[in-house]
């Protein structure tokens, strides 16, 4: 399970849940004003799971689920809880007399940020191979490279 489909699928069980500064996956109670977590997922071993107990007793169906979730997402392997990274392609940079300009699964070019501009890299390299015509202008992934390959936070 991603760490972003967790977060989600407790939210919509009504929990409020994060990435804490530490890198720990933190769920915490329905009360907005209570700021501490009841169930904490480490980051640096499948199974690194601690619970707080006290919020458990009499709580109902809603903390039941959202444990089973936890445990699911806790027993996930480290390497596929992470989502694959997204980015737009820079194809022209931005200059004093324009600006930049990105493209867009169908090939054409943009100069805002639309939501077909957006590739993975599985979806980068489907791309090239479905345009061949384009593919001796366009470089090759690398994620270093953020330049050409400019970083799209999740939220965006």
């Amino acid at each position: 399970m991603k760490t972003s489909e967790f977060i989600h699928q407790a939210s919509k069980i009504g929990f409020r849940a994060g990435v804490n500064e530490m890198g720990y996956v933190c769920v915490l109670s329905k009360d907005s004003d209570d700021p501490n977590w009841f169930i904490c997922i480490g980051k640096g071993a499948t199974g690194d799971l601690s619970i707080d107990s006290i919020y458990l007793e009499n709580q109902g169906e809603d903390f039941a689920k959202v444990m089973k979730l936890a445990i699911d997402y806790a027993f996930t392997p480290l390497a596929e809880r992470e989502d694959e990274p997204k980015f737009r392609v820079k194809i022209f940079p931005e200059s004093e007399i324009t600006s930049a300009s990105f493209l867009n699964k169908d090939g054409s070019l943009n100069n805002g940020t639309p939501d077909d501009s957006v590739f993975t890299c599985n979806e980068y390299f489907c791309f090239i191979a479905e345009h061949p015509r384009l593919a001796p202008f366009l470089h090759d992934y690398d994620p270093d490279n953020t330049d050409v390959f400019v970083p799209v936070e999740e939220d965006e």
